[in-house]
Order: structure tokens, then C-alpha cells, then sequence
């Protein structure tokens, strides 16, 4: 997650923080996935900004979904796809996908 909050500081954007007691293992994450799912959707609900770095292409497949992203950001994408016409901007940034389906 350090290319998350690395991107995120140099477009001056404030990401998802999880508590500092989310050990992401069977046991934690579907409460994980919760709290994020709630941070995204409180985002939107507020309007902020949401950018997309896209996914890390160096990444080896996540135990959870067998994919090189994670699952939280598989969740994030969906949730903001129930968002009809929710902007969102997809920006580059090294090793990233920038897979981009937006308006």
C-alpha cells in the first residue's frame, strides 16, 4: 500500500488509512473490507475527488482473488460503479496499470 500513499502525497490527495489493527489475514478481512468499503462510499457521498493510479503490474496474484490488485481495490472500483457517472480520474503513475473505464 506504500505506492498508494506515495501517489497519493504527490497529488496532494488524502487516502484510505486503515486502523492500525487491520492485519489483513482470514480472520480481519472481511472487517477490513468493511471499513473500506464504507470510507469509499463516504467519499463519494461527499463528492470528494477520486483518482485512480490503476493497479501494480509488478504485483504477484492476491491470495484472496487470485489477481495481480488487491481485492480492496477491485471492492473500490465496483462501489464507485454503482455511482452512475461518478467522476473519477485516472492518473499515472509508475508500475501502474491505469486501466481506466470512467466517463
Amino acid at each position: 500500500m506504500s505506492h498508494v500513499h506515495a501517489a497519493a502525497k504527490f497529488y496532494g490527495a488524502d487516502p484510505y488509512r486503515p486502523w492500525a489493527n487491520d492485519i489483513v489475514d482470514a480472520a480481519t478481512f472481511d472487517l477490513a473490507m468493511r471499513r473500506n468499503r464504507a470510507w469509499i462510499r463516504r467519499m463519494m457521498v461527499e463528492g470528494n475527488q477520486i483518482l485512480d493510479i490503476g493497479y501494480d503490474t509488478t504485483r504477484t496474484p492476491h491470495p484472496m482473488n487470485g489477481l495481480r490488485r488487491s481485492p480492496f481495490y477491485e471492492m473500490e472500483k465496483q462501489e464507485v460503479a454503482n455511482f452512475p457517472n461518478y467522476p473519477v480520474i485516472g492518473v499515472p503513475w509508475p508500475g501502474h496499470s491505469l486501466i481506466y473505464s470512467g466517463p
